[in-house]
């Protein structure tokens, strides 16, 4: 009878291209930030330098500070935590495929 020799356990994925992915993820999120942080900054400008472009009612005061000043930074930063997020997960899971493939190839 012929021994069987085991065969190693095929990836499904090429760690190469998930890095790559995870690289495109970590720039893509640092550029979405930049964009934001520029209208920010621009939206900014445009209301101090303009005269009569800062409401007098408090209530559109408060509108405008929520609206513009509040709005943009938190989209911004939520979807660079969530493309951070996706990149470093992506990182993880390689690094746990890499071991357990280390494993499997020590017994």
């Amino acid at each position: 009878m012929s021994e069987e020799t085991p065969t190693p356990v095929e990836s499904l994925h090429k760690p190469n291209a998930v890095l790559r992915v995870a690289a495109a993820a970590s720039i893509v999120s640092w550029l979405i930030l930049l964009i934001y942080l520029y209208f920010f900054i621009t939206n900014l400008v445009s209301i101090f330098s303009t005269p009569g472009a800062f409401p007098q009612q408090i209530g559109d005061q408060i509108s405008l500070v929520l609206q513009i000043l509040l709005q943009l930074p938190l989209m911004g930063g939520f979807y660079f935590l969530v493309l951070q997020g996706i990149s470093h997960l992506l990182y993880l899971g390689v690094d746990i495929f890499d071991n357990l493939m280390e494993e499997i190839e020590i017994e």
